[in-house]
């Protein structure tokens, strides 16, 4: 089994919140799941992550961050509205509709993420202008 990135200690502590025992088993496999799909994310665009944590404790911090905010995304629970990202309500015609933030409860990286990791590739060839 691969080696997690973060610790359900971790997510304890920067989301100051105690989880139950299914809680965090749950966190537990979704931090592994994170972790490899981070790895595979960053192999995929040709970059070594075990290698890239190794050597800069910093970007070590960052994919620490990363998966945490991941699985952070996955573990919103619902409260008495559910976890919409967007909300519409009416009165008299009995109306509500809502857009909830991660209907599949699924791992993913925002853009961001990835570019603060140093994921992210610039564009390669050259530019010819036109209009010149």
């Amino acid at each position: 089994m691969s080696e997690t990135i973060a610790t359900v200690e971790e997510y304890e502590t920067k989301y100051n919140k105690h989880l139950t025992e299914a809680e965090k088993e749950q966190v537990k496999l979704l931090l592994i799941d994170a972790s490899s799909l981070l790895k595979v994310e960053a192999s995929n665009r040709g970059f070594n992550l075990d290698f890239i944590i190794a050597r800069d404790e910093d970007k070590k911090n960052v994919a620490k961050m990363v998966v945490l905010a991941s699985v952070k995304r996955v573990m919103i629970k619902l409260d008495e509205r559910g976890a919409f990202e967007q909300v519409s309500e009416s009165a008299l015609g009995y109306s509500f509709s809502g857009t909830y933030v991660n209907p599949g409860e699924d791992i993913y990286f925002l853009n961001n993420e990835l570019k603060r990791l140093g994921l992210t590739r610039k564009a390669q060839g050259f530019f010819i202008d036109l209009w010149q």
